[in-house]
């Protein structure tokens, strides 16, 4: 008697295919998942530098500007692709006597799925402004 083998190298050929398919699909969720994760990760680190920015603007602020920040309560400042940040500046010495208490929110990507804020706090010490000469 002899068994027929017809066809079962086709069978091993679609078996295998399959399992390179499977294999390729996981692959390809997990470099995707990844390459997503960076993204986000980028844009937050992004959005920390821009409220970082906007304290280190605040620091660079004499007293006169400061007090018009804090009645005009907010300013936002935007730098293009880079991003923008937003300071808002409280009146002097409610916490601290002689710093303004700042914060700086950071944005990137506005509008976006990969949109992404960071909000930053810190006590700013007013830079001596120069007098006027006579």
């Amino acid at each position: 008697m002899r068994t027929s083998r017809t066809g079962a190298t086709l069978v091993y050929v679609v078996v295998v295919l399959v399992a390179v398919a499977v294999f390729s699909a996981v692959l390809f969720r997990m470099l995707s998942a990844s390459c997503f994760t960076e993204l986000t990760a980028n844009a937050a680190h992004r959005a920390r530098y821009m409220a970082e920015a906007g304290l280190n603007y605040a620091r660079a602020q004499g007293t006169n500007s400061l007090d018009a920040l804090a009645v005009s309560g907010s300013e936002r400042f935007d730098l293009g692709e880079s991003g923008s940040f937003t300071v808002t500046v409280g009146a002097m010495g409610l916490r601290t006597a002689g710093l303004y208490p700042v914060e700086s929110v950071g944005l990137v990507n506005e509008g976006t799925a990969w949109e992404s804020s960071c909000r930053a706090f810190a006590e700013v010490s007013p830079v001596a402004e120069e007098e006027s000469a006579p």
